[in-house]
């Protein structure tokens, strides 16, 4: 098939790491040839999200979300297949087939086309501002700023006309749908009639980009007189500005490479900061920085440098970030300029080197910082006691969220020698603010919800599947001993006509009918299994299990545990089967005695009972697979222990 080709291609020209890479995501050695992250789908501090470069899979030991390629994009960008191929095949360079690309896109999933509409926009933009004369206006904003050309290239700036519908007209003439423009934020529609007119116009443009380095959103800073100065676009399918951090696709390699990131609060800031050779700086859009953008900074840097204004609104914007980085366990530096300069001014005047050196020297830890704008603020204001004692309530509320004990209490012992409050009085404190705060945020959950992780180890079917993958050779033999009357009905324990898929987990019957046909043809190799699932529940399972297989080998290979006995786990599945055969046969002989006895058949229920004890007694003579008979495996192989952490 044709759609199966365009999969294949795209898969083969796709590396998993390097696409993980391009999401942010920290790849480490984990022994082997595996990698190993902290996974982008759950809150963790040791690394549990385990990645196959050669056979092109994830899988995390934590949340035990799997897949490749293909699941991972869906996972992350909250696409269906369809869209995760398309994705994939504009980064891979690969042309989809006619047909094939239209059924993909469905009609109703939105989100290539306003990828397209906004990357129209973005070019129209760009040549306006590089090559067009009506550009002059943001031409001159820029070098009055003192930002360089090549940065307009690099960021793809641009600038909007301050005509209605210059964007409108340019989208139409080249076959763009207008509709696009509008629910990509480009544009909106004039009340009872079917036109549409710019969203953005007389402004500077700063396109916003995600991971990918697909144009999401524009933030725009007026060149006129419309307000507001700064205008971003409004959510979207695609943009959400909580979401996303402005210059973090350009800012990406420096901060792998410094192991920092430094964040300002504006576009011109983060350009500047870049120009001027602080290349590991980004943006949040505003005042949007959320608890979102905190957990994607732990997973991209370990230190955090806040570049903010001296004014009221820069401190503000400051302290506003405090609750959401002191949770994640990040070392934060505040610097805040003090020349009456915004940073890109500061910049320009200081130059990048001697601004790197104040930041250094300069700069507070996040709890110092919190304390001079209470306490020591209140303290100098000659605020009495019940004024100080606000104020240290304030403080000790975020000491509380410091999820490392021991900083906490050194802390802790460094404010009270401050105030001059005995240590114990002040952690006893301490403990009562971090309680209610506990008690706050932690609602009960609703009546019949039940919170539990996923401790689900595999059941007797997958099992069966693991053996049969994890000794390729071995399969067909194998195969050729389970029941031919389904072995997957016997092993839920179910009747012919319960329905199954209300009795596995998700995805299993797909899987085992798809072992079982790639068995029968001979075809028992991993390519061809995962040229047959992608991504869903089926691909997850799958994922999982040949995860399990690799890291109970490498145990078994490193002496660092006792993997399986991989023979006498099929047997025990075997006779598992049988045993659950008997079972189910003497349910059945059970009510099918009833039945005689009711109608007087005695020749058929002596029968009946006669078949009936034998069975109970070969059924008794079986030993049930108990829980734990199947491998434990570590929800973070190789990693520390991470109780008490989530």
């Amino acid at each position: 098939m044709a759609l199966d080709r365009d999969v294949e291609e795209v898969r083969s020209r796709v590396p998993i790491e390097d696409l993980l890479r391009d999401y942010h995501i920290t790849l480490l050695p984990a022994g082997g040839r595996r990698l190993k992250a902290l996974c982008p789908f759950h809150n963790e501090r040791t690394p549990s999200f385990s990645v196959d470069p050669e056979r092109q899979f994830f899988h995390c030991f934590g949340c035990k979300v799997g897949g490749d390629i293909f699941t991972f994009v869906q996972k992350m960008d909250h696409v269906e297949f369809p869209e995760a191929l398309e994705i994939l095949a504009r980064r891979a360079g690969v042309t989809l087939q006619p047909k094939k690309r239209g059924a993909a896109i469905g009609g109703s999933d939105l989100r290539v086309p306003l990828y397209d509409a906004l990357s129209l926009a973005e070019d129209f933009y760009h040549k306006l501002l590089m090559e067009d004369a009506r550009g002059a206006p943001a031409r001159a904003y820029l070098e009055r700023r003192g930002i360089r050309p090549e940065l307009w290239k690099r960021f793809r700036l641009g600038y909007s006309l301050p005509e209605w519908e210059g964007l409108v007209q340019f989208a139409a003439a080249r076959g763009m749908p207008l509709g696009y423009l509008e629910r990509a934020g480009l544009a909106r529609p004039r009340e009872g009639k079917n036109t549409w007119y710019d969203y953005f116009r007389e402004r500077v443009m700063f396109p916003i980009h995600d991971a990918q380095k697909r144009v999401i959103g524009f933030g725009a800073r007026t060149l006129g007189s419309d307000e507001p100065k700064y205008l971003n676009t409004q959510k979207t399918a695609l943009f959400d500005k909580g979401q996303v951090l402005y210059g973090l696709p350009q800012a990406r390699p420096a901060i792998q490479k410094e192991g920092r990131i430094v964040i300002m609060e504006g576009f011109t800031d983060v350009i500047m900061a870049h120009q001027m050779g602080l290349e590991h700086a980004v943006a949040s859009l505003g005042t949007a920085f959320t608890g979102e953008n905190a957990r994607r900074l732990r997973k991209i840097a370990p230190r955090v440098d806040l570049v903010f204004d001296g004014d009221a609104a820069g401190q503000n914007a400051a302290e506003r970030t405090l609750d959401l980085l002191v949770a994640e366990d990040l070392e934060v530096r505040i610097y805040t300029v003090t020349t009456g300069k915004d940073p890109c001014d500061a910049l320009l005047e200081l130059g990048g080197e001697e601004f790197r050196r104040r930041v250094e020297r300069d700069s507070i830890s996040l709890m110092e910082f919190k304390w001079r704008r209470t306490v020591a603020a209140a303290e100098a204001r000659g605020e009495g006691p019940q004024g100080v004692a606000r104020a240290l309530d304030e403080v000790l509320g975020l000491l509380a969220k410091v999820p490392n004990v021991v900083a906490r209490k050194l802390l802790a012992q460094d404010f009270a020698e401050r105030i001059g409050l005995d240590s114990a009085d002040l952690e006893a404190r301490l403990a009562r603010l971090g309680s209610a705060a506990a008690a706050k945020n932690s609602p009960p959950p609703p009546a019949g919800f039940s919170v539990a992780k996923n401790t689900r180890g595999p059941c007797l079917e997958e099992l069966i599947i693991e053996c049969l993958l994890a000794e390729p050779d071995r399969a067909a033999a194998r195969f050729q001993q389970l029941p031919p009357d389904g072995w997957l009905r016997l092993g839920a324990g179910l009747d012919v006509q319960s329905p199954i898929e209300e009795a596995l987990p998700p995805g299993l019957p797909e899987l085992a009918g798809l072992v079982s046909r790639h068995i029968r043809e001979g075809q028992m190799d991993l390519r061809t299994l995962q040229a047959g699932i992608i991504g869903g529940e089926a691909g997850a399972l799958l994922y999982g299990i040949l995860s399990r297989i690799d890291h109970l080998a490498r145990m078994n290979r490193d002496g660092t545990g006792s993997g399986p006995d991989r023979e006498e786990t099929w047997k025990s599945c075997l006779r598992e089967l049988e045993r659950k055969s008997l079972d189910r046969r003497c349910r059945q002989l059970d009510q099918e005695r009833a039945v005689a006895r009711q109608r007087g058949e005695r020749d058929r229920y002596l029968s009946l009972q006669r078949e009936y004890l034998d069975a109970q007694r070969r059924l008794k003579g079986q030993i049930p697979m108990v829980a734990g008979m199947a491998p434990t495996i570590d929800a973070n192989p190789g990693g520390e222990s991470e109780k008490g952490t989530r």
